[in-house]
């Protein structure tokens, strides 16, 4: 009796539950959980749409900051090139302000404390002591064939120039080979005074320490610089090009116009630097003067030539403008350690050749020296010899026929007549 009253009861429940379902209307209830659910997509489609635009600001932000992080990076090198370049030439300054200032007390004492009537005889030894000539007709190529020695000064850092490939090793290169040949040729031994390459003229007026006798002529990489009334300068010993050298494989740098915002490297050179700015190159220094077509991020010109190889593959610089004897063995010498890392771009900067020539102090003492070291040049540029020196160290000979020194160049004839007025 009792289980058919459950029975019963459950079935009318579930009637009455059917019945409750049917009359229960769920359209009103399914429209407002679609239009949520569009609600939901829609405003996902916009949080989506939001977060997509910030993720590519970002993007651009983290984008622009790492081209700025690589310029801060490349400033940094630049900077720290710069710091270094600066040390060099603080110190030779400071070397040379010792020396005037140890001179002046010297002079200082020889006339606080001598007698006057002793006051010359110590002046004339002090002065001997100081390597200064006190002769007025002093003739050094009769000196150096005299003691049988020739004192030359020459950058030690110069490859393919003057350098060594290894700590003990002598000279070599063509300035250095040739430098010899000529002291060959003079029947004299040759003594080379090194010495930075933008400091070397300074040895032709006094040593490059205090009472150091001053150096009979240059032979270095040196272009003949107008107006420098100090210096004479020998006939062209050799013809190059100046070139373009960049890392290999730098796809970015083919020519002259891709230098546009790089980092150019270059000697400190004032005759390079003139011919980059006549090249319509253009960089802080020299932005607001006209003609450039070219703008650098920077120019560096580097004294220091040790420097000039490994600043151009670690990045420093993005290319460097040099005389191309100064990169050829550095691209293709066999036992160089820049060979297959560096080259050199075809073709010259510039329509004209450059050429070195040797260098004595503009005085009438220096007539005779110039003079020999002309003829000597003369007959060995006609030899087999030369030839070999020059096809080994720049890859092939250049000449110029039509050479001829710019107005204000001192050289022999100039020397020979301001000698006899």
């Amino acid at each position: 009796m009792v289980a058919n009253e459950i029975r019963n009861l459950a079935l009318r429940t579930q009637e009455n539950a059917h019945q409750a379902y049917e009359q229960i209307d769920l359209g009103i209830l399914a429209e407002r959980l679609n239009g949520l659910l569009h609600a939901s997509e829609e405003r996902f489609d916009q949080l989506s749409a939001r977060v997509g635009e910030s993720l590519a600001t970002l993007h651009d932000l983290l984008k622009h900051m790492s081209g700025h992080l690589a310029e801060i990076e490349g400033n940094n090198r630049v900077i720290a090139a710069g710091v270094r370049l600066g040390e060099g030439a603080d110190r030779h300054l400071r070397s040379r302000s010792d020396w005037s200032q140890g001179l002046i007390g010297d002079l200082q004492g020889l006339y606080r404390e001598g007698e006057p009537a002793q006051r010359t005889e110590h002046l004339r030894r002090l002065l001997q002591e100081e390597k200064l000539h006190l002769d007025a007709g002093y003739d050094r190529l009769a000196d150096i064939r005299r003691r049988g020695e020739i004192r030359i000064a020459i950058e030690p850092q110069f490859k393919g120039l003057s350098f060594r490939e290894a700590p003990g090793q002598p000279l070599q290169g063509l300035d250095a080979e040739m430098a010899q040949a000529l002291a060959r040729w003079l029947g004299v031994k040759c003594r080379f005074i090194e010495y930075p390459w933008d400091c070397c003229l300074q040895l032709l007026e006094a040593g490059s320490h205090r009472r150091e006798q001053e150096a009979d002529l240059v032979w270095s990489a040196l272009p003949p610089i107008p107006g420098y009334d100090q210096v004479a300068f020998s006939a062209p010993y050799v013809f190059l090009p100046y070139v373009l050298a960049k890392r290999t494989g730098d796809a970015r740098i083919r020519g002259l116009d891709d230098l546009q915002g790089k980092v150019l490297g270059c000697v400190n050179d004032p005759a390079a630097i003139a011919v980059l700015e006549g090249l319509g190159l253009r960089w802080p220094a020299n932005e607001a003067k006209p003609g450039g077509r070219i703008r650098l991020a920077n120019l560096l010109a580097y004294n220091d030539q040790g420097m000039i190889h490994d600043c151009l593959l670690d990045g420093v610089v993005d290319a460097f403008a040099i005389d191309l004897p100064i990169y050829h063995w550095a691209c293709h010498g066999e036992t160089s350690p820049w060979r297959g890392r560096l080259e050199i771009l075809p073709g010259k900067l510039g329509p004209e050749l450059w050429f070195y020539c040797a260098a004595v102090a503009n005085a009438p003492a220096n007539i005779g020296l110039l003079e020999a070291i002309d003829r000597f040049i003369g007959e060995y540029r006609q030899g087999h010899e030369y030839r070999e020196l020059v096809g080994r160290w720049l890859g092939q000979v250049y000449d110029d026929p039509h050479w001829r020194f710019v107005d204000g160049v001192h050289d022999a004839r100039s020397l020979s007549l301001e000698t006899a007025l």
